[in-house]
């Protein structure tokens, strides 16, 4: 564990500096179970990090904030990230182009966003087509 009680990130590859990072969510079924939310993360020539988690009882929204969440907890401090998504909704709200009004939306919205403060990270989010994102085969 490391002095912010993360585990220990080995030191990422890089492409033009910037760590890019797949991400996906998937709501729950009807009866409340089933939601998932996972992220690739390329590591030049190394194989990529892969992170998939279960949390039943998540809208589909939650699991998208969740997949970036984890995802940027775990890159090295003063990083410069890409977030691909394939959720335009996530990706413009935290671009700060549409507003959160939901309210556990908005919490994660803010835990995302002290993250990127506290670790010093700058951080781009892209919305790319559904067929085009390589984390969204994990979920």
């Amino acid at each position: 564990m490391n002095r912010e009680g993360k585990p220990e990130q080995k030191q990422a590859s890089v492409t033009n500096g910037q760590i890019r990072i797949y991400t996906d969510g998937s709501g729950c079924r009807p009866g409340g179970k089933g939601s998932a939310y996972a992220y690739m993360r390329e590591n030049g020539n190394q194989p990529a990090i892969i992170r998939v988690f279960h949390e039943d009882g998540l809208t589909n929204n939650q699991a998208e904030y969740k997949a970036i969440l984890s995802a940027l907890e775990f890159v090295p401090p003063g990083s410069t990230v890409e977030i691909l998504t394939d959720s335009e909704n996530t990706c413009f709200q935290l671009e700060g182009e549409r507003r959160v009004k939901d309210p556990k939306l908005a919490a994660l919205h803010a835990q995302i966003h002290s993250v990127m403060e506290t670790d010093q990270l700058s951080v781009t989010f892209t919305w790319i087509p559904r067929r085009e994102n390589k984390a969204g085969k994990l979920v």
